[in-house]
């Protein structure tokens, strides 16, 4: 954690007075020329190139040569900055994770809910109790986003580094992470991590239940469909009679359960079929 807001407070400290930015980009597979080209193309300010293909992060101070005198035109000068420590760290860990997803910045893993030690989520916490519940969903999104998780160690602190922009800092800033949290009986929800919110995002519409099946979100019309057998548990009908989803009384014979919308009750109708 210490590291990762040492490259936090260094990017909203370079910063320079007046009209200064700072910016980052990559320039991949660049030569010593190339980089210093693009950091001028960023204009005055401190900027951070890299190139993860060749494994490089460098730092450029961009100042107008000619500044304070009138009527001469700007000249850039990029100007190299010394990587710290702490930038080289960090830079280390993005760029392993590149090497990880094969250069896409994308991954795709699952944990055990009951394993990431979140007040409120035990071996017993449902698909359906983190929907409901909108300060556990909270809670669970904040767990993913910070530290290493179980299960998923070689990824090391990479997702707290997404959701807080220091992957962004280095030029890439598209890269994400999808967690599939699996709950009690096989249901589960998903969270994303990215740059955009700071914490892990629950998915809408990615929680299923132990077989698979979509978890509708809400009682509304675009969740009409056939939930197969294995879906009518009594985990899921009780879910679906608690976000208001008018439910037929379960037969003891192996069914499907058909949702249909009623527009004159303003309310999902679902009943059970036999199975063919």
């Amino acid at each position: 954690m210490e590291r990762i807001l040492a490259v936090v407070l260094f990017v909203l400290g370079c910063t320079l007075a007046g009209n200064a930015e700072a910016k980052s980009a990559r320039c991949e597979g660049c030569s010593d020329s190339q980089f210093r080209a693009k950091a001028k193309q960023l204009g005055v300010g401190e900027h951070v190139i890299t190139s993860f293909s060749t494994n490089q992060v460098k730092l450029f101070k961009v100042v107008d040569a000619a500044a304070g005198e009138p009527g001469t035109p700007v000249t850039l000068v990029p100007q190299v900055v010394a990587v710290t420590p702490a930038i080289q760290a960090a830079f280390d860990d993005i760029h392993r994770f590149y090497l990880q997803t094969n250069t896409t910045m994308k991954a795709a893993v699952s944990v055990r809910g009951a394993d990431l030690g979140v007040p409120g989520l035990t071996s017993t916490t449902t698909a359906y109790d983190v929907m409901r519940d909108f300060s556990l969903r909270g809670r669970l999104g904040d767990r993913l986003a910070t530290g290493t998780l179980p299960g998923w160690s070689n990824l090391d602190r990479i997702g707290e580094q997404i959701a807080q922009g220091v992957a962004g800092f280095f030029g890439a800033g598209d890269a994400s992470i999808e967690i599939t949290v699996e709950l009690a009986g096989g249901s589960s929800v998903v969270y994303k991590l990215d740059a955009t919110s700071g914490t892990g995002q629950y998915q809408k519409d990615r929680s299923r239940t132990q077989n698979g099946q979509p978890i509708p979100e809400a009682n509304s019309p675009e969740y009409q469909g056939t939930y197969i057998h294995g879906a009518a548990l009594p985990g899921f009908v009780n879910y679906l009679r608690g976000i208001g989803v008018r439910v037929d009384p379960s037969p003891s014979e192996n069914i499907n359960l058909v949702c249909t919308w009623s527009p004159s009750e303003t309310t999902l109708y679902c009943r059970y079929t036999k199975t063919p």
